[in-house]
């Protein structure tokens, strides 16, 4: 079942996303299951085969039921139900299963951090922060655990302040460079503060640049800083070719994926700066089709509130208001210190609709 996951992986994560691949995969579970058709590794198998393969959560849970009858104590079982019941929408259902996985494997790091995924995307900030106050204890030298700490309070209220002390400690200069100047580059655009993001964006060693926490999937090219940097410093010029070489490289990453939706929606992102407004809003709306919500209850917010900020760099505010108020009905859609603080929603401030949606988000308690 070890080869099955790996092909699997390959598959969900875009590596080889093809038939082939998936066939390997059956083949696999076929494999394993003629040797031991009712051992619980292989209904996990199956569960992911689903999951991944298919995303038919329904048959995938179906599975995992009869992989916790064989292995009713194994935690990587209940942490799994746990990921298809969020990709579900049912969210309560996966909090209780990864917090029961939590119990059952409490130094497990990929179950703590989807315990600290799905307390974010619930907008529980004061649990997301005490869980990983809580790891950051035991894992003191955690870079991305202290980084997602300071995370939580953006989040919670635009405060800055215990990201900025994460990228510039000494505890950040022991970090991988290219992770840290990353964080460096979002921190400096959150404060606009341009000569800085320049400064981090050079350090940056990687073409392609990925944004943080639950945005990970949608990778940009540093064209894409390189623009948005230009843009706000009054380089329209160079501002412009960057966004171009960005979207030659959208382009290419959305063709060869074109049944992914994050990929689409970058490209859409980086038309919309390009003043692109038909071609932006074309293939905003198809990445909204091809995830909705309603199909990922945990990608389909983003996209949803990427496609907010679509219409908003497109000038139309109308449909970016309607989608924005939507993606703040929904667990992972929008949080309030990123409307605050994120350039990409300058075009609606101002707007008293815009000031209710902020208002509707403001924090009901004191700081995590």
């Amino acid at each position: 079942t070890q080869l099955a996951r790996a092909h699997l992986a390959a598959y969900w994560f875009h590596h080889d996303h093809t038939p082939t691949r998936l066939a390997l995969a059956q083949d696999a579970i076929d494999a394993a299951a003629r040797l031991r058709p009712n051992d619980g590794d292989v209904h996990l198998a199956r569960a992911r085969l689903h999951y991944w393969g298919s995303r038919d959560y329904a048959a995938a849970l179906a599975e995992l039921e009869l992989a916790r009858r064989a292995l009713p104590n194994e935690p990587e079982i209940v942490y799994f139900t746990s990921l298809v019941e969020r990709r579900r929408g049912d969210w309560e259902k996966s909090l209780r299963h990864n917090e029961e996985a939590a119990k059952l494997d409490p130094r497990n790091v990929n179950i703590l951090d989807n315990l600290v995924t799905t307390r974010i995307a619930l907008r529980q900030y004061a649990e997301a922060a005490q869980l990983l106050d809580e790891i950051i204890v035991w894992r003191p030298n955690d870079f991305n655990a202290q980084l997602t700490r300071a995370w939580v309070d953006v989040f919670f209220d635009a405060d800055v302040r215990r990201l900025q002390s994460a990228v510039s400690s000494d505890f950040g200069e022991g970090a991988d460079s290219n992770r840290l100047a990353t964080a460096r580059l979002h921190l400096a655009l959150l404060r606009r503060d341009y000569a800085g993001a320049k400064v981090a964006l050079s350090a940056c060693r990687d073409q392609e640049l990925q944004p943080e926490l639950s945005d990970l999937a949608y990778v940009t090219p540093r064209q894409w800083y390189e623009g948005v940097i230009a843009r706000a410093t009054g380089d329209d010029d160079a501002a412009q070719v960057a966004f171009q070489a960005a979207r030659e490289w959208a382009s290419v990453t959305s063709t060869r994926r074109p049944h992914d939706g994050r990929a689409m929606m970058v490209l859409a992102e980086i038309e919309a700066r390009l003043g692109r407004t038909a071609d932006a809003i074309r293939a905003g709306e198809r990445a909204a089709e091809l995830l909705p919500v309603a199909k990922d209850a945990l990608d389909g917010p983003i996209i949803l509130r990427r496609l907010a900020g679509v219409y908003a760099q497109v000038g139309d505010k109308r449909r970016a208001l309607e989608t924005l108020e939507q993606a703040a009905r929904t667990p992972n859609g929008v949080h309030h210190g990123s409307l605050k603080l994120d350039e990409v929603w300058d075009p609606l401030r101002g707007d008293a609709r815009f000031d209710t949606i902020v208002a509707s988000l403001a924090p009901k308690r004191r700081a995590p």
